[in-house]
C-alpha cells in the first residue's frame, strides 16, 4: 500500500528560511542598526563634537568665532589721492576764407573730408562777409542735408553736425541759385571746422573689504578739491553728489541695501565683500580727490572662547597641535590653556596665519587625569583679536 503524503510548497519553505535568517541577523547586529532595519529610518546619528582623525589622535571642528570687539573698531582701506575731470578740448581742424558762387550753369561747393570719432562732437561756424543775390547755402554730411539757409552780409552761421561715423567723413557746404537770376555769390571771410574731443578722468577701483557677516557700517570718506558736479558711486549707485568741493573731508554713508546685495551667498561668519567705489565728473569739471578712502566700522562684538573636552592616547613624548584658521578680521593672540595641567601656550597675533598653524606641545601639557592609557582633559581656545578658526587636533610624535 503505497502512502500519500502532503506536500509543502517549495516557496513556503524559501519564506520560512528567510524569516529564520532576519531573527538571527537582527539577533546579532547593534541594537540602533536594527531598529534602522525595521523603521526604514537611515539617517545616520549626529557627529559628537570631538571626532578621531587617527588612532589615538584628537580633533575638533570650530562653528563659530573666537574672540570679540569691546568698542566700536574701524578699518581703513585706502583708495589714493587722485585727479578726476571731465575736460572738452577743442581742436579747429579748418580756418580758411573763401567764396563761392552759383550761376545757371551749375553751383559750386566746398568739401571738408576727415576721419571721425563718433564719441566726440564737431562744429561749423561760417561767417558771411558779403552776398550777391540771395544764394541758397546747403550742408551736406555724408550726402545727407541737414541744414538749408539764404545767408546775408554779416551773418554767423553755427552748426552741430549730426551723427558722425567713426572713420571717413564727408562734409560739403553747396552754393546754388535761389529764383531768377543768371547768377549769385557768398564770400566767406571765415570758414571754422572744429572738433570737441571730451575727456573723460574718472576715479574708480574695486576695495576689498572683510566683515563679520556684513555687520556693521560703511563710509567713503574723502577730501574733494574742486568746482563742478561730482556723484560719488558704490556699486554704481550714487550715494552723494556735490557742486562745490573744499579741502574739508566728507563722509559718505553707504546705504545697507548696497552691501547686502554685495554679500556673497555663503555660511562663512567672515565674508569677503567687494564695494566698486567711483568719482564720477559732470562735463567740464576738475577735481582732486584727496586721502579717500573705504571705512568700515565693525560694533562692539561680545568674546567668545570655546573649552573643548580631549582624549588622547598616553604618551612621554612630545605632541603637535594644529590650529586651522579659516579667516582673521583682526589680528591678534590665540591662547591655548590645558586643564587639568594649568599649562598654556600663546600664538602671537604677528605669527598667527591663515591656514594651519603647528603648536609643538610637551607632553606634561596634557598630562593630569589618565583613563585606561588615555590623557582626558579640557582645552580653552581664546583670543584677543577675532578670528574664525576651523579645528583643532592634537597628536602624538612618534
Amino acid at each position: 500500500m503505497v502512502e500519500a503524503r502532503e506536500r509543502i510548497p517549495a516557496v513556503v519553505m524559501l519564506l520560512l528560511a528567510l524569516i529564520g535568517f532576519v531573527i538571527i541577523y537582527l539577533l546579532m547586529v547593534p541594537p540602533q542598526t536594527a531598529y534602522n532595519l525595521i523603521t526604514g529610518n537611515t539617517t545616520s546619528p549626529a557627529p559628537s563634537n570631538t571626532t578621531p582623525v587617527a588612532n589615538g589622535a584628537f580633533y575638533y571642528p570650530f562653528t563659530s568665532y573666537i574672540g570679540g570687539v569691546s568698542t566700536n573698531k574701524y578699518f581703513d582701506y585706502q583708495i589714493g589721492t587722485f585727479g578726476v575731470s571731465y575736460l572738452q578740448k577743442n581742436q579747429t581742424l579748418v580756418n580758411k576764407s573763401l567764396s563761392l558762387s552759383a550761376s545757371i550753369f551749375g553751383s559750386s561747393s566746398y568739401t571738408i573730408n576727415f576721419k571721425g570719432n563718433s564719441s566726440d562732437q564737431y562744429f561749423l561756424a561760417v561767417n558771411a562777409s558779403s552776398v550777391s543775390g540771395s544764394p541758397r547755402l546747403t550742408i551736406s554730411l555724408n550726402g545727407n542735408k541737414f541744414s538749408s539757409t539764404l545767408p546775408s552780409k554779416g551773418s554767423v552761421l553755427y552748426l552741430a553736425l549730426p551723427a558722425v561715423s567713426n572713420g571717413e567723413n564727408s562734409l560739403s557746404l553747396v552754393v546754388s541759385l535761389n529764383g531768377f537770376a543768371f547768377s549769385q555769390s557768398v564770400s566767406f571771410s571765415k570758414i571754422q571746422f572744429i572738433q570737441s574731443t571730451s575727456n573723460l578722468a574718472a576715479g574708480n577701483t574695486k576695495v576689498n573689504v572683510l566683515t563679520l557677516s556684513g555687520l556693521g557700517n560703511y563710509y567713503v570718506s574723502y577730501s574733494p578739491i574742486g568746482v563742478g558736479s561730482l556723484n560719488v558711486t558704490v556699486d554704481n549707485q550714487v550715494v552723494s553728489s556735490i557742486s562745490s568741493g573744499n579741502d574739508t573731508v566728507d563722509n559718505v554713508t553707504i546705504p545697507e541695501s548696497i552691501i547686502s546685495s554685495a554679500l556673497p551667498t555663503t555660511s562663512s561668519i567672515i565674508l569677503p565683500v567687494t564695494l566698486n567705489v567711483g568719482f564720477v565728473p559732470s562735463k567740464g569739471v576738475h577735481y582732486e580727490i584727496a586721502n579717500s578712502e573705504l571705512v568700515y566700522e565693525l560694533p562692539q562684538i561680545a568674546y567668545s572662547n570655546a573649552t573643548i573636552p580631549f582624549t588622547i592616547r598616553a604618551n612621554t613624548t612630545q605632541y603637535q597641535a594644529v590650529f586651522y584658521v579659516n579667516n582673521i578680521l583682526y589680528s591678534g593672540s590665540i591662547t591655548l590653556k590645558f586643564y587639568p595641567s594649568g599649562d598654556s601656550y600663546t600664538i602671537s597675533g604677528s605669527s598667527l596665519k591663515t591656514g594651519e598653524n603647528v603648536i609643538l606641545l610637551p607632553y606634561d601639557f596634557l598630562y593630569g587625569d589618565e583613563v585606561s592609557g588615555n590623557y582626558t582633559g579640557t582645552v580653552t581656545v581664546s583670543s584677543s583679536g577675532l578670528v574664525v578658526p576651523s579645528y583643532i587636533s592634537i597628536s602624538q610624535l612618534n
